[in-house]
C-alpha cells in the first residue's frame, strides 16, 4: 500500500509539474501541514540517506524545482523571468547568504554537516526561484492565503478530537493530563502552532479585502475557531508569536476593518491565558524556564555566544553547531539526553556562520523591509497582500526564536518568493488591472 501511494503521489506531481505547475504552489502550502505523511511512504534507505526522510512537502518541493527547470529550459519567456528575478535585492541578500554559508565549509568544525546543510539551503534557494518563475501576474496572489487559511480550519476536527479524548492519532509523547497539548498532523505542537499563526494572519488579510459583510462575518467565525486550535497546543511560544504580529497588522494597515477582528483575537488570546490555571501557570514559568541555573534553553544560548566569541568572523560553520556542542561545550548537569540543538535561530547563525552570518541575515531582513516599501508605492491591493506574506516571514521569523525551523521552513521561502513576485507583477498592466481585485472598493 506504501508503495502504490509512493507511486500514485509520483504521477500526481509529474502532471501537475508539466501541465498545472502553479498547483504544486498550492499544494507544498497543503502539504506542510502533514508532518504525518512520512509514515505514507515506505522507508527507502537510499532515497533517505540522499534526499531525507519521505514526505509529502518533500517530494512536491522537488517536483516544483524540477518543473521550473524544465520551463527555463525549454521556455524563452521563463528565462526572461529568471533575470527579473536576479534585479531584486531580496535576491542579492540571499545570495549573499548563502556564499558566506558555502565559504564556511573551509572553517567548519563538521564539514560533511556543513555540505549537507548546505546542499538543503541550496534547495530553498531553489524553491525561491521556482515560486516566483511560477507566480507571473496570471497567478491568482490570494490562492496561496486561502490554502493556508482553509488547511487550518480543516485540522480543526481533528484537533478538537485530540483534545476531548485525549488520544494523539500519531505521537503519544504529549498526553501528559492537564499538559496535554496537540499536535495534530505535525510532528510537534509548537510547529502546529506556528501553521495556525500563519492561519490566524491569512484569515484577517482575507477578511479585510472581503467585499461583503457576510463574507467578513464568516471569516469572523472562522478565526474563533483558529485562535481556540492555537490554545490548546498549550504553545507559549505560538500566543507570544501571535500578539507580536497582531501589532504589526494593525500597524501597516491602520484600519477600522482591521482594528476589529485584531482587538477580539487580542482580547481572546489574552482570556484564553489567564482564565486557564494550566496556561497560566506555564506563562509564569517563562522567566524561570529561561534564567534558572538548570534551564537548557538558558545554557544553550550562552553556549551559542561563547561558539561566536571563539570564532567571531567565520563561526563554527553551517550545521556545525550539534556536533561542536557536544565536543567542546556540553554540560550533562545542565541538558538531558538528546538537548544538543540551539532552539533560537539568530544565536544558531551567530555561532556557526559569524559576524558574517549576521551582517547577511540582517541585509536579508532588510531587503524584505525594503520590499514592503516598494508595494507600499504601488496599488492599494498589492500592499495588502505584500503585508500578508510579510506577516508570514515574521510569524516564521519571531517562531523560530524560540523553536527553531528558520531557513528550514519551506513557508519562508513561499513567503519570500511572492513578496518579490508582488514588487516583479505589479509594474505589469495585466496584473494590476486583475479582476480578482476589481472588488477592493473598500480600500479606496
Amino acid at each position: 500500500m506504501n508503495w502504490l501511494l509512493l507511486a500514485l503521489t509520483i504521477a500526481v506531481l509529474i502532471y501537475l509539474g508539466g501541465f498545472r505547475p502553479q498547483w504544486l504552489i498550492i499544494l507544498l502550502l497543503g502539504a506542510v501541514a502533514l508532518d504525518i505523511s512520512k509514515t505514507w511512504y515506505p522507508d527507502i534507505p537510499f532515497l533517505g540517506s540522499a534526499l531525507g526522510m519521505i514526505t509529502l512537502a518533500r517530494l512536491t518541493t522537488y517536483a516544483i524545482i524540477i518543473s521550473a527547470f524544465l520551463h527555463v529550459l525549454f521556455n524563452s519567456d521563463y528565462r526572461k523571468r529568471l533575470g527579473e528575478i536576479f534585479t531584486q535585492p531580496v535576491t542579492w541578500a540571499i545570495l549573499l547568504y548563502f556564499i558566506i554559508a558555502v565559504v564556511s565549509y573551509k572553517h567548519s568544525f563538521d564539514q560533511s554537516r556543513t555540505l549537507v546543510e548546505g546542499l538543503r539551503l541550496l534547495v530553498y534557494i531553489a524553491l525561491y526561484f521556482s515560486v516566483v518563475l511560477f507566480t507571473r501576474f496570471r497567478f491568482n496572489p490570494l490562492f496561496p492565503l486561502h490554502i493556508v487559511h482553509l488547511v487550518g480550519l480543516g485540522l480543526a476536527p481533528l484537533t478538537f478530537y485530540e483534545r476531548l479524548t485525549g488520544h494523539l492519532i500519531w505521537q503519544d509523547v504529549n498526553a501528559l493530563g492537564d499538559y496535554l497539548r496537540v499536535n495534530a498532523t505535525f510532528v510537534d505542537p509548537n510547529i502546529f502552532a506556528r501553521f495556525l499563526v500563519l492561519a490566524i494572519v491569512a484569515n484577517l488579510i482575507l477578511q479585510y479585502l472581503a467585499n461583503s459583510a457576510w463574507e467578513r462575518r464568516i471569516y469572523l467565525v472562522g478565526l474563533f475557531v483558529l485562535l481556540g486550535q492555537l490554545v490548546i497546543t498549550m504553545s507559549r511560544g505560538g500566543l507570544l508569536t501571535l500578539a507580536v504580529v497582531m501589532v504589526f497588522i494593525l500597524i501597516m494597515l491602520r484600519s477600522k476593518r482591521i482594528a476589529l477582528p485584531v482587538g477580539i483575537t487580542g482580547g481572546l488570546g489574552l482570556g484564553a491565558v489567564l482564565l486557564n490555571p494550566t496556561m497560566l501557570e506555564r506563562f509564569l514559568k517563562i522567566q524561570q524556564d529561561l534564567t534558572s541555573v538548570g534551564s537548557e534553553r538558558l545554557y544553550l544560548i550562552k553556549v551559542g555566544v561563547r561558539m561566536f566569541q571563539d570564532n567571531p568572523l567565520w563561526g563554527v560553520g553551517l550545521g556545525a553547531f550539534q556536533t561542536r556542542f557536544l565536543t567542546n561545550y556540553i554540560d550533562y548537569k545542565t541538558v538531558g539526553d538528546g538537548v544538543s540543538l540551539s532552539h533560537t535561530s539568530v544565536i544558531t547563525v551567530m555561532a556557526e556562520l559569524g559576524w558574517l552570518g549576521l551582517i547577511s541575515l540582517s541585509l536579508l531582513m532588510l531587503s524584505l523591509i525594503y520590499a514592503l516599501y516598494s508595494l507600499s508605492q504601488k496599488v492599494r491591493h498589492t500592499f495588502v497582500l505584500g503585508i500578508g506574506y510579510f506577516g508570514w516571514i515574521l510569524t516564521i521569523f519571531v517562531s523560530a526564536q524560540m523553536e527553531a525551523r528558520f531557513f528550514e521552513d519551506p513557508v519562508l521561502w513561499v513567503s519570500m518568493a511572492m513578496l518579490v513576485s508582488l514588487v516583479i507583477n505589479s509594474k505589469d498592466e495585466h496584473f494590476i488591472s486583475n479582476r480578482s481585485f476589481q472588488y477592493y472598493d473598500a480600500l479606496r
